[in-house]
């Protein structure tokens, strides 16, 4: 017997299932909805301007003792011994964090040269990425101006520009992550090319395990997963799809991973080891309780702290798909795998229904 959606309001809390419920707030909205092209250029614009006033003014002050001139060194020791294979510290391998900071820094320095503010391009670049992908991300679940306006916050907290302009990898991390998303977004959304863009999606995060190592797989499989179980793109991608994800973002990293490991046969203890799995299991250093950085929440937000709970219940209060029709069932039909090779993306649309009486669209 079929099932059926019932258009009691008890009945239908019942039944309304997690994926209507995810599809109601943040799943992609229909092309040709939202800001005309051209007024979306000119807030993409103004983002990147704003970003690139607040993270590169005055960016001449010293570097840090630690971190910053640790890593400044790295990237100078590259240039100067044309080594980009293995980081370097006086002279010694320096195996605690991957490659990509490290290569962008050292890039600046061949062209601009070795200056404090030349160490800083790197960081400035990567934070503006997540400021713009944020808005790109955001107007495909939310609309144009909620997006807009969360890429605006981001771009004007004191954390983000405090820390966008602080020399560490986690920026590289973070922007990585972010474009893996917006391009698994745009292949979950896509009538054409969807399969194209899965595949950006994986050298994103293949980028981000050079950025800091595994924790970029960690970081992007698991929610995507949730999202497609959820309901959140138009086109499930086929268990071929996520293993040929999973080989692409490793074949983009594991190239440097060999080579290295090659040269230097500690790196795998020092870096899988230590500061990938002991440093989770038995902290060596950053001994904080769970809750640490929730203290710092406030100054990172700014004047836009007193938002976060107000925004938080607002969202709660978005009306789900079906809560009160019943339109949305238990056994809705689940999104169809990503287009094969050769074949027309029109020919995966996602069956929609329209109206409390469950007829089809």
């Amino acid at each position: 017997m079929p099932n059926e959606c019932y258009a009691s309001p008890h009945a239908a809390r019942l039944r309304v299932s997690l994926r209507g419920a995810w599809s109601a707030r943040f799943a992609a909205r229909p092309r040709g909805t939202g800001w005309p092209g051209a007024r979306r250029g000119a807030a993409l614009l103004f983002l990147a301007l704003l970003s690139g006033v607040l993270l590169c003014t005055d960016a001449r002050y010293p570097l840090m003792k630690f971190d910053e001139g640790t890593y400044a060194e790295v990237a100078r020791t590259m240039v100067r011994t044309r080594d980009w294979v293995v980081p370097r510290v006086r002279g010694r391998p320096y195996l605690d964090k991957p490659p990509l900071t490290y290569w962008v820094m050292a890039a600046d320095f061949s062209v601009f040269g070795v200056h404090d503010w030349c160490a800083r391009l790197a960081p400035q670049g990567f934070t503006l990425v997540c400021v713009l992908a944020l808005f790109v991300v955001g107007r495909r679940t939310l609309g144009d101006r909620a997006a807009f306006l969360a890429a605006l916050v981001l771009a004007v907290s004191p954390g983000c520009v405090t820390l966008g302009r602080k020399i560490l990898c986690d920026q590289a991390l973070t922007a990585c992550v972010s474009a893996a998303w917006l391009m698994a977004a745009a292949a979950g959304g896509a009538e054409r090319r969807a399969r194209a863009w899965w595949y950006a999606s994986a050298l994103a995060c293949g980028l981000g395990i050079l950025a800091k190592g595994p924790i970029a797989l960690v970081l992007v499989l698991p929610p995507l997963a949730v999202w497609h179980a959820l309901g959140g793109a138009a086109s499930r991608p086929a268990l071929r799809d996520w293993l040929g994800y999973v080989a692409t973002a490793c074949a983009m990293a594991l190239p440097w991973y060999v080579a290295v490991a090659a040269r230097e046969p500690a790196f795998v203890r020092t870096f899988f080891w230590r500061h990938n799995v002991q440093r989770f299991l038995e902290p060596f250093d950053h001994r904080e309780p769970f809750w640490f950085y929730l203290r710092f929440l406030p100054i990172g937000l700014g004047l836009w702290t007193p938002l976060v709970i107000p925004a938080l219940c607002a969202l709660a209060r978005r009306p789900s798909a079906g809560a009160g029709s019943g339109s949305v069932c238990l056994d809705t039909p689940p999104a169809p795998p990503l287009p094969k090779r050769g074949q027309a993306g029109s020919d995966f649309k996602r069956t929609h229904y329209a109206g409390a009486d469950g007829a089809p669209a």
